[in-house]
């Protein structure tokens, strides 16, 4: 699930075309990862942001070569 998350947000961060914008989604998800692992009662998994960031990563990217391919 948390890679699906990852997924739609990398898209919807580069769909704004703005860099500014990708880093920030990035930031925001490593952000609410601390929260939530602050405010935990037991131990959380890294795995769980790895899998966000990287479904972020291939969000972005599968954003960027639909963009060259309807050029």
């Amino acid at each position: 699930m948390e890679f699906v998350l990852g997924i739609a947000l990398g898209l919807s961060a580069a769909s704004t075309r703005s860099t500014f914008a990708v880093a920030t989604v990035g930031i925001l998800v490593v952000a609410v990862f601390a929260a939530a692992a602050l405010m935990a009662a037991s131990g959380v998994s890294i795995l769980t942001l790895l899998a966000t960031l990287v479904g972020l990563n291939i969000g972005v990217a599968m954003a960027f070569v639909g963009a060259f391919a309807l050029r």
